[in-house]
Order: C-alpha cells, then structure tokens, then sequence
C-alpha cells in the first residue's frame, strides 16, 4: 500500500561542508575534536538569566534556587545545575586555549536543517541567546565554523541525505569507541566495525557520573595500543561538550566526534517521533531503507497499519475504492501552486487520487448530490474522531448550511415553527444569517468565550437556545454551558467549526449538543466547500430530510417542510476533502510547527504580542495563530495581508436583542492573526520579522 504524503517536506541541497572536514580528518589519522552545542543549551542560559540569577554565581546558588532553575527549564533529575555541572561548563568555556589539535566547537541556534523556519527555534529571544555565545564562546572558534560551513546538525544531515555511509566506511577500519547509552547503540550493534567498545551512560544520570565517565573514557583510550581511536558521543550536548572539552584540555590522543541526536533515527520509541524526522519523513525512510540494515530497524519505516492514514485507506478500499498510486504532484505547476507564500495553503491536489473516489462514485452515477462518496466520508470523519456508535456525522455542502441545519434541527425537536437563538458577541458573523435569524447577544470574557455567569443575568424569556462559539479551537470545554442549557429548558448546537478534534468527553454522549465543523479550503483539513454535523441518530434522520428539499416530511408538517432546501455536498467536493483527510498525517506537524514558528518570530519582533490563549490546548492543526496586544494594533501593509487578519468581528444586533459589553470590541481591536501557512516558511525569519514590525500599527 501506498501512503499519500502531500509535498510537504522540504528539499534540501545536497551540501553538507562540515561533514566533509569530519571524513577528511578522519583519514588524516590525526587528533582533532567536533563539538556542539545547539539552540536548547542558549534558551536555558536566557531562562536562568529571565529568573534574575547571574551566571557568573551559578555556582553559589542553594538547592532551592537550583530546583526552580531546573524546573522553568524544563531539566528537573538531569543535574544540569546540580552537582556543579553547568558551573564547571560554563568555566571550560572561559579557560578555553587554542591547541596543536584541530578543535571544532560549533555555537548554533539550529538544531536541523531549516528548523528555524519550520518549526522555529530558538524559543527565546535569538539574540539573548547570540549574545551569551559571544561572550563564552572563543572568538577563534566562533569565526572558525562559521567561515567553514559547520551548522551543528552535519549527522542529520547525512543522514537525511542518505550519505551516512560514507562515515560508517570511514571509521569501519578503525578503533572506535561509543559514548552512550543503551538505546541509541542500536545501530552499532548491526555494522560490521571490528574494534568496537562502548561506554554506557545512563540517561538521566550521566552528568552526575560524569568524572567516572571521564576517566573510563581515558583509560580506554589510553588502552588502544598506538591505534588513534575515534571517540563517537551520544550522550547528549552539554555533557558531550563537556567531554570533548575536557578531553582537549587533557590532550587526549583520540577523534571525538558529537554526532548528536542523530542516530535516534534508528531506535524503536524514538525513529520518527522528533521533529526533524518529521519534517523529513520520507527522505529518511528511502535513506534509512537503502541502507542494508536488518529488518528490525527498517521496519521503523514501513507503513504503519494503525495509523490513521491506513485506515482512512483501507475504509476507502473496502467500500470499492482503489488504492492509491504515487502522487502526481511533481510538475512544476502542481509545485508552484502548492507552495505557495499565503494566508492560506494554497492546496495542491492528487488528481490520481481524486479520479480514483470519481470512478467510485461513476459506477451508481451520483456525482451529484448526496451519494457513495458523501457516505464514506461521513464514515471516515466518524473513524477519525473515534465516535460513539450513537454519535452520527452528517456532511453538507458548507460550514453556514451546518449551522443552519443545526439550527433547524433543534427547531424541528424542539416541535417549533421558529427558535429564538442567543449567541456570544465574540463569533461568526454569519451566525446572524437565515435560519438562526438575528440571535439575542450576549457578552464575551477576556478570552472571547461566551460568558457564562453573564448569561444567567439575561431574562431566559428573551431566548430558546444557545450557540456556543469554540472561539480558535481552545474553549472546548463547553460541558458548564450544556449543563445551563439543560438546566434551564434551552436548546444548544456548538459552532465547532475550527475544532475538528477539540471537544469536551460529554459531546461523545448521545444527549450531547449538535456539533458544527468546518471543512473548507480555509481549514487546514478542508478542501473545497462542505461541513460537518456531528449529532444523534434521530437529530441524524431530521438533518438528512432537510438537506434534501424537505422530501419526506408529511404535508402536515410544517416545522420541517418550511426549512428544507437543498444543503447536500457533492461527491466532486467531498472526493477533494477525503483527499486531504488521508494525507492529514503528513501536514499535521507542518502546521503546528509554523504556529511554534509564528510565535519564535514574535518573540524576535519584540512586538508587544502574546499568544492568546484559551481554557484548553488545542488539539487540531490551526490555519492561523491568535496574538494579543495591550492596545488596539491595525495592519496597514497590504502585503500583510499575506499573512495577518483580523477575526471575529463583533456582532450589531437590534437594541433590545443586545445585552453585551465593550469586552468583544477591545478583543477584536487588539487582536491580530498570523498564518500557519507551512509554506511561509519560505519567506526568511529576518524578513517576516521585518514585515511584523513596518505593516502592524499599534495604537497608544
């Protein structure tokens, strides 16, 4: 079975200049040391200084101290402070003197080929972080790496590249020592190198037995009878800098090499999980297959059975789709117009594969309305969100007639010709349109949430039901409102439409409130046009009579005839959506890690912008980030607009329907949302940061 991947990944040149001095000092047969220490090292030393403690006293600092540094920076057990392991590195810096042996020390912010604009990183200010390399690392060093092409992740790649063989060769011959532990010498344990010995470290303990380290290491190399032994570190950055610094100091006779985190790539738990096995997932599953290595490491890169995309496959396939074949996605127009700089992705489609759910759909000749493709759909939104067998998904042919089915379903339960609704003055604007009519609005919190306590204070006579806004996917715990609802007679349907995995445990519930979902081009998952209902089996039956003109409902009944219409998604769209289902997998961490990127970037801006946040994380891929300032910000670049909107309008409502407050006007005032575009990645981290500050105005 072929697995879809969008063309996601980046493509990178194949030059790799501080891998290449590696291989040719290897063969000198010479010392010499590579070292690095990349952006997670610097990010700790900004966050130690953010919490008001010098440096330079790190070594004065009691245990209470200690424990509060460790645990803001995320190192708590790992005896980074503690045991004096960071005053000791921070002091090897400083005493550092230039000797006979060639000395690499690499002082990067990068941890893997273009990180810094898929996922952006460092996460603090980038340059807190340059300034504490220059003022501890030696400037010969410094200019030394730089003029010489070395970025810190010259394993990774290689591998990448699928060049790590040329290294093996190298060392095959050799004496060879391996700092590690017991995970990640899984791949010396399958080469065929002769003169093998490892030292094992403990995972979360080594710093602590770093001295006993130390000198097993010098032993062992003293040990190696006049052969010069390559010394290969894995134990981490701080600890193997720590090493190769000792070691230099010590004049060791030996070729240390920090590969890095690289070689995790072939451990089970680990090979494919880091963020830059998934930015380049299928170069190293081809590198890592053609490597002649035995099955237990390259099944690490088979298709994986559980994972979703096999099963959205295979429920395709199982109701008379053929499988997929290799994308057509390589012209240079399907290139041009999937990669795209934007506020949205400009998506690329597999005409392959939507021929293929066409087909499916030719054979009952129903492209039109409503039919075999529509259904598996449906089916496969419902295997996705893992619902209940009572929980039905109904897929229509946009976000807005999802909203107004939902609205007349309630109506049609509730045996009523007409429903009053209540919405949150912080929502979609089109919530104001057809069937929900022009709904009571009431205030918002801080955090543009409908606000509850607010909402007891509104006479309940003046409304019938609740939309409850999942405002940016991260208030998708609405149980307090439902329990209201309930409570207190109302009905209640969600405008879910950016949380296609964000919801409370109660909406796996049958009794649950009807769920709107959003699945056009807009959404990270959409395609085309459509929507989601996501409801019981009897509010099921209702929203299928109504999508379709009404038909079936008896000539007396009149709540339902009257709302009717044609709302049904055709197969044409919902063939694009199933597309872009299938390859969800694959675009997922694109998105989320632009959004990580967004907010680097914004950090680096030194703009008066914080994430807003919400009551919950949120779970799916996002189109775009929201930030908030402490006062109103407009954009004045069109070019922006490429990349920041505004959303969430405030609604007008009639005097006597408004019940809201000034919250929902200042929010979206101060407001301001950046894309999530993977593809901005291509515009450089020096120029967004550019654009932010000379396109957003912010007002005093």
């Amino acid at each position: 079975m072929v697995n879809p991947l969008m063309n996601f990944e980046p493509k990178l040149e194949r030059s790799n200049p501080g891998y290449d001095w590696i291989l040719k000092e290897i063969a000198t047969l010479k010392p010499f040391y590579f070292l690095k220490l990349n952006h997670g090292f610097w990010e700790r030393l900004v966050q130690i200084q953010k919490l008001g403690y010098e440096l330079a006293d790190i070594d004065a600092l009691n245990s209470e101290q200690i424990a509060e540094i460790e645990k803001v920076t995320g190192v708590s057990g790992s005896y980074f402070v503690e045991d004096g392991f960071l005053n000791e590195l921070l002091y090897l810096f400083k005493a550092y003197r230039p000797q006979e042996n060639s000395f690499v020390f690499v002082s990067s912010l990068q941890p893997w080929p273009l990180s810094d604009r898929v996922e952006g990183t460092p996460m603090q200010s980038s340059s807190q972080c340059l300034k504490l390399i220059s003022d501890y690392v030696f400037p010969d060093l410094i200019r030394f790496s730089h003029s010489n092409g070395f970025t810190g992740y010259e394993f990774k790649k290689a591998l990448i590249d699928n060049d790590l063989s040329r290294f093996f060769q190298g060392i095959n011959d050799r004496k060879v020592i391996v700092l590690c532990n017991q995970r990640n010498r899984k791949i010396f344990d399958h080469l065929s190198i002769q003169n093998l010995t490892f030292i094992i470290a403990h995972e979360r303990q080594a710093r602590l037995k770093r001295l006993e380290i130390f000198d097993d290491l010098i032993e062992e190399i003293a040990n190696s009878e006049g052969n010069l032994p390559i010394v290969i570190s894995m134990v981490g950055g701080a600890l193997a800098t720590w090493l190769g610094f000792k070691l230099n100091e010590h004049q060791a006779n030996c070729q240390y090499i920090d590969v890095g985190a690289a070689f995790y790539a072939f451990v089970e738990g680990d090979a494919g999980k880091r963020g830059w096995m998934k930015a380049y997932a299928a170069q190293l599953s081809s590198a890592i297959s053609s490597m002649n290595l035995p099955h237990e490491i390259t099944r690490l890169y088979a298709p994986d059975g559980g994972s979703l995309t096999t099963q959205l496959i295979e429920l395709a396939n199982s109701t008379g789709v053929n499988e997929p074949r290799n994308l057509s996605l390589n012209s240079e127009d399907a290139k041009f117009n999937g990669e795209q700089v934007g506020f949205t992705e400009n998506k690329a489609y597999d005409f392959n594969r939507l021929k293929d759910y066409i087909d499916f759909s030719g054979k009952a000749n129903y492209r039109a309305k409503c039919r075999p493709v529509v259904r598996l759909l449906e089916k496969a939104v419902h295997l996705m969100l893992s619902l209940s067998p009572s929980r039905c998904v109904i897929a229509l042919n946009s976000e807005i007639s999802a909203r107004y089915i939902a609205a007349a379903v309630n109506q049609v339960v509730a045996g009523k010709p007409h429903i009053k609704w209540l919405s949150s003055e912080f929502s979609n604007l089109s919530m104001g349109c057809g069937i929900p009519g022009y709904p009571v609005i009431a205030p918002c919190d801080s955090e543009g949430r409908l606000d509850l306590q607010a909402l007891g204070n509104i006479p309940t006579d003046t409304f019938d039901g609740v939309i409850y806004t999942n405002v940016f996917a991260q208030h998708s715990n609405w149980t307090d409102v439902f329990s209201w609802c309930k409570a207190n007679g109302k009905a209640m349907f969600v405008d879910n439409s950016t949380g296609l995995f964000d919801r409370p445990a109660v909406n796996l519930q049958e009794d649950a409130p009807i769920e709107v979902i959003s699945c056009d081009h807009t959404q990270p998952w959409g395609g085309s046009e459509g929507g989601f209902l996501i409801c019981n089996e009897e509010e099921a039956y209702i929203a299928r009579t109504l999508i379709n003109d009404g038909v079936g409902v008896g000539e007396n009944n009149f709540t339902m005839a009257h709302v009717g219409a044609n709302y049904q998604l055709s197969d044409l769209a919902a063939s694009s959506i199933l597309c872009r289902l299938e390859t969800l997998e694959n675009w997922t961490f694109f998105y989320q890690s632009q959004e990580r990127r967004v907010k680097s970037l914004i950090i680096d801006s030194g703009l008066s912008l914080a994430p807003l946040t919400g009551q919950t994380q949120p779970r799916s891929s996002r189109a775009f980030t929201p930030f908030i300032s402490p006062a109103p910000v407009s954009i004045i670049d069109s070019d922006m607009n490429a990349l920041c909107r505004k959303s969430y309008k405030p609604f007008k409502a009639q005097q006597s329907h408004y019940f809201g407050n000034n919250r929902a006007q200042k929010l979206y005032d101060n407001l301001i949302c950046i894309s999530n575009n993977p593809f901005n990645r291509h515009i450089s981290n020096e120029e967004y940061v550019e654009l932010l500050r000379s396109s957003l105005v912010f007002s005093r």
